[in-house]
């Protein structure tokens, strides 16, 4: 939780990304790699960086079930994706209005 509320940085941090893909990486090589493929697929088709971070995520517990097959990566895959959708809330809305 430190990179999303650092101290240093009066608990504005970012919104979990970066550090979501390295985790993945420390769990299967593959598994992260999805999440990079997946982010940068619909990053190349929409150009909007936070929708292709949402998209990564929520996707990320399938792909933990498939390459993985272990509940507890499958489990921390859907905690990520949770941070990450409340960090990305802004996000979402600025998506819903069309402004993003």
């Amino acid at each position: 939780m430190g990179h999303l509320y650092p101290v240093f940085f009066k608990f504005k941090g970012g919104k979990g990304v970066a550090t979501s893909i390295g985790v993945l990486l420390g769990f299967s090589w593959l598994l992260g790699f999805a999440f990079i493929g997946t982010w940068l697929l619909i990053y190349k088709v929409g150009k909007i960086s936070s929708l292709s971070a949402l998209c990564a995520s929520a996707l990320s517990p399938v792909y933990a079930w498939f390459i993985v097959g272990d509940v507890n990566v499958v489990g921390a895959s859907v905690v990520m994706m949770v941070i990450l959708l409340w960090r990305h809330k802004s996000n979402i809305q600025r998506l819903l209005n069309g402004e993003e």
